[in-house]
């Protein structure tokens, strides 16, 4: 268990607030809740109602994504130059089938 999973459990039992709660509130799934609470998965959605649930900023729940040495991931998006070479090779495949 990470510190930061820990941190986001107490504070939902402090508040009185279930997991189960917050998936219900916001009709989702309970597994994309836990996901959340325990750093796997990402929702801003579910993380912004846990810290408004709580009472508690985000950046103290999730500082790994929100806190002053956040390492937040990038999503890597495709070069014009790759994008034309990777539609090229379909078009190629496309041709020869």
């Amino acid at each position: 268990m990470t510190e930061s999973n820990t941190t986001v459990k107490i504070a939902l039992m402090l508040a009185g607030v279930s997991q189960a709660d917050i998936a219900t509130q916001l009709r989702v799934y309970p597994s994309a809740v836990s996901a959340v609470v325990a750093g796997r998965g990402r929702s801003k959605k579910i993380e912004n109602r846990i810290a408004s649930a709580t009472g508690v900023p985000r950046e103290r729940l999730w500082p790994q994504w929100y806190g002053p040495e956040a390492q937040r991931r990038r999503r890597r998006s495709m070069t014009p130059a790759a994008l034309t070479a990777a539609l090229d090779q379909l078009s190629d495949l496309a041709k020869a089938s």
